[in-house]
């Protein structure tokens, strides 16, 4: 792990001492190559560097975030479109809000008071069915004209 050891002590002692730290991640990995031909051990290098790596830095740097800190991420284009060349096809993230699942109902323990507190935060006042998610899935691949898109499929999740 790369960020173990006297790294994370080095970054630890600076940042103690910060009244303001902004993070931003900025480091990015990008093979040409398709989707087809991507080998498995360099796609687990895309994701270290893309979305481990900033988890990591995030764990060290959360405990000594005063307020008017930030944590900021660099995007990209290719994170939305697809391009020839760079590992990209039809493609589109749905983002499930409280959906009915076995696995919602065991981190809950089934709780009909936690349920109720979830569907009170929710326009429907209801548990998304997993059919739902599963028909919205359905539509984003026979949709190609949604390429890039995130599809927030949240029954109207209320946010506070």
């Amino acid at each position: 792990d790369w960020l173990e050891g006297m790294a994370a002590e080095a970054l630890s002692i600076a940042a103690e001492s910060a009244d303001e730290i902004v993070l931003i991640h900025n480091a990015a990995r990008q093979d040409s190559d398709t989707v087809a031909t991507l080998a498995a051990e360099n796609f687990a290098a895309v994701l270290q560097i893309n979305l481990v790596a900033p988890q990591q830095l995030n764990a060290v740097l959360i405990p000594y975030m005063k307020p008017g800190s930030s944590i900021l991420y660099v995007g990209s284009t290719l994170a939305e479109k697809a391009v020839r060349g760079c590992a990209g096809i039809h493609s589109a993230c749905v983002c499930p809000g409280f959906t009915d699942t076995a696995m919602l109902r065991g981190h809950i323990n089934n709780d009909p008071e936690v349920i109720a507190a979830i569907t009170a935060n929710v326009s429907a006042g209801r548990l998304i069915d997993p059919q739902e998610i599963a028909d919205t899935l359905y539509f984003c691949a026979r949709s190609p004209v949604i390429s890039g898109a995130v599809i927030h499929a949240n029954l109207g999740q209320i946010e506070h």
